[in-house]
């Protein structure tokens, strides 16, 4: 048996942007070992590997290195560099491994004559205007096992799955339970999620792995300390799902999903981020699915099929896009708005003008009057943030972070830029501070600032500025 998870080698959903962007570049060319190689090359010519990788580095002549490093890196230079590292399997073999990420998503293809084909998801995701919520919550919606291209999970084995919908049913009966034995409702730990979720491979066993998991957690909790708690959920692994891997690859691997999961907004981290729990701000779009999709596979005939239905966005149509439930959605937004707004006003804090909600007998309208109140529901969060940041404890707190991003287990590149967007609204002039990077509902980043985007966008009284954030101490090279 296997975990069911993403490529551990490519966590950056931007840094998948731009495999896809690079890839671009040979659609409509047949996929041969010639056109694997190139497009090793090409990721090596944007430098979406290797560079800043020790190990990658110490085999270079200094004159490669100063290639690596320069600001027009050719595409031969590229080349040459590839074909000295003398891969087993060659620079074609890297470059089908390469392509794997961006295929398995659904944004690539190869057609009935191996031609290379961005599909229109793949499109959409490669358009300026592109969100990123939206795209992976399409792709990660219908990914599922069996499939034709996944030869390590096969119905034989008893996979019959569609993960995402799996998680958000077994949260769903989790919760249930708690309330019902009248324990605390707070999702699930990613300790949980790393033994329950990613050995799930049937929607059958949803229910009773919920039973498992709250017993699990009655004796998990029972222990006393870190290190006996965490000695408890190795030792149930290695007892219970010790044919799936190790119980430290089963860590990475729940990491890995859960960071991809929060990029489609159904679910948001509480209990400092070691809980995962469902969105109640989409409560309508969680339950619509929930009622609609047992998380059950579908059956395609090839490979080609698939890849056409991951790829295509109006595919399946979503339970809630009709004039009731889109109502519905708006009528949980202006709940919370309202919520909101009431709290800065308890505070003497001024709000902005709300967008007027209007009545609409059609989709189009209604979905743009949600998208609209989200982003307006998102003003009012920066608003109160930039409120906090001015009482002189929470200016403390945001030194500290700072001072100590470099010891954080995980996450530091976003919690960097989080902590320097919160410290660039504690200058008391600043009319507005936009991040860029990707929020939750909850106004929490899921992922960095994407590419070709200013980190942090500043807007003060007297002057406006852009800021650029990283985790580099030392960029001097050669």
């Amino acid at each position: 048996m296997k975990f069911w998870s993403f490529s551990t080698t490519v966590r950056n959903p931007e840094r998948i942007r731009r495999f896809l962007l690079a890839f671009k570049e040979l659609e409509g060319e047949k996929w041969t070992h010639e056109t694997q190689s190139k497009f090793q090359f090409l990721l090596l010519q944007q430098k979406l590997y290797g560079i800043g990788n020790p190990e990658f580095e110490k085999t270079l002549t200094p004159e490669q290195l100063k290639w690596l490093y320069s600001e027009n890196l050719t595409y031969e230079q590229a080349k040459n560099i590839v074909l000295s590292k003398n891969y087993v399997g060659g620079a074609d073999m890297r470059g089908r491994q390469s392509l794997n990420p961006i295929k398995k998503m659904g944004f690539v293809y190869l057609n009935d004559e191996k031609q290379i084909v961005i599909t229109p998801l793949g499109n959409a995701f490669l358009a300026e205007d592109y969100d990123l919520g939206d795209i992976f919550f399409r792709s990660l919606l219908k990914w599922q096992y069996p499939n034709p291209d996944a030869n390590d999970y096969p119905k034989k084995d008893g996979y019959n799955i569609k993960p995402l919908i799996a998680t958000l049913h077994l949260i769903a009966k989790v919760n249930k339970l708690c309330s019902s034995q009248h324990l605390k409702e707070k999702g699930v730990s990613k300790t949980e999620f790393a033994i329950f979720f990613t050995t799930l491979s049937n929607y059958v066993n949803i229910n009773s792995t919920a039973d498992a998991l709250i017993e699990f957690r009655k004796e998990y909790e029972a222990k006393i300390g870190k290190a006996e708690k965490d000695a408890f959920a190795k030792q149930y692994f290695e007892l219970n799902c010790s044919e799936y891997d190790s119980w430290g690859n089963a860590i990475d691997y729940a990491d890995n999903v859960i960071r991809y999961f929060r990029l489609t907004r159904l679910f948001y981290l509480r209990g400092n981020g070691f809980y995962i729990d469902l969105e109640p701000r989409r409560k309508v779009e969680i339950e619509s699915l929930l009622e609609t999709d047992n998380a059950s596979a579908l059956t395609f005939e090839t490979k080609i099929d698939y890849s056409l239905y991951l790829g295509d966005i109006t595919k399946p149509e979503l339970p809630w896009e009709n004039i009731t439930k889109l109502q519905n959605v708006i009528d949980v937004l202006l709940q919370d708005i309202e919520t909101a707004e009431n709290e800065l006003h308890n505070k003497n804090i001024s709000v902005p003008q709300r967008p007027k909600t209007v009545k609409a007998d059609n989709t189009k309208t209604l979905k743009e009057l949600i998208e609209s109140l989200r982003n307006y529901r998102r003003k009012l969060f920066d608003i109160e943030t930039h409120a906090e940041t001015q009482q002189h404890e929470n200016i403390e707190n945001c030194i500290s972070s700072l001072q100590s991003i470099f010891i954080l287990a995980e996450k530091r590149p976003v919690e960097l830029e989080r902590m320097v967007a919160l410290g660039l609204h504690i200058l008391n002039d600043a009319i507005g501070i936009k991040p860029n990077y990707p929020v939750g509902d909850d106004n929490q980043p899921t992922f960095t600032a994407p590419a070709n985007k200013p980190d942090i966008e500043c807007f003060y009284q007297s002057f406006n500025s852009i800021c650029e954030v990283t985790m580099l101490s030392n960029i001097a090279k050669i």
